[in-house]
């Protein structure tokens, strides 16, 4: 078997494994409770898992986020906790 061919199906259990927790009731009752930034941004992340990466879009919000992001650089991480993840 190839590394590619090990590739992909790592990647398809990855995929079937991220359907089946979107999917399940827990993570839709854990979505009522963050805010509504987060909220985009972890259904933007859904949305987008099955398209290709060329294929993608994005919305303006997502772009902001993505562009505040890459201007913090090292510290987009402190700035997605104390934006977006509270």
């Amino acid at each position: 078997m190839s590394g590619k061919t090990k590739k992909m199906r790592s990647y398809q259990k990855r995929l079937a494994l991220a359907e089946q927790v979107g999917k399940s009731l827990n993570f839709q009752s854990l979505l009522q409770y963050v805010n509504d930034a987060t909220y985009k941004f972890i259904m933007c992340q859904v949305r987008n898992q099955k398209v290709k990466p060329r294929a993608r879009r994005y919305t303006l919000d997502e772009k902001i986020l993505a562009l505040s992001l890459f201007k913090y650089s090292g510290k987009g991480y402190r700035f997605l906790q104390a934006k977006y993840f509270r």
